[in-house]
């Protein structure tokens, strides 16, 4: 069954103007001031309301991996290791995301990694 919440976003990218986002779509979103960022597959969409705001209305499958940035998971191909340390998200079409240190712990349980060998 399609839910129109879980497929679809409705963003205001510029004055009369509304873009219809597929989440599908989106790669990853950055936060810049009270607007975000959509990066699509195929380009982004700018709209204005703060990340943390946004963060409430996605589906579970976006995660907040930096304070200014929320990955979909379905578009995370893999992580980089910097000093042992998981520094960064790549994303389809090789876009990377950092990742925050305050986020790192959440993210790596959620994908079931072991951190034990792993130096914060």
């Amino acid at each position: 069954m399609f839910d129109i919440h879980q497929e679809l976003f409705a963003a205001k990218s510029a004055p009369g103007i509304v873009e219809v986002i597929r989440l599908s779509n989106v790669s990853h979103i950055k936060a810049s001031g009270n607007y975000v960022d959509f990066e699509l597959l195929n380009g982004h969409v700018f709209h204005r309301m703060t990340l943390t705001r946004l963060k409430e209305q996605l589906p579970a499958h976006f995660i907040q991996v930096h304070r200014s940035f929320i990955i979909n998971l379905a578009h995370l191909q893999r992580l980089q290791s910097e000093l042992g340390r998981y520094t960064e998200c790549v994303l389809t079409g090789g876009k990377t995301v950092p990742i925050g240190k305050q986020y790192r712990k959440m993210l790596l349980d959620l994908l079931r990694i072991d951190q034990s060998d792993h130096v914060d």
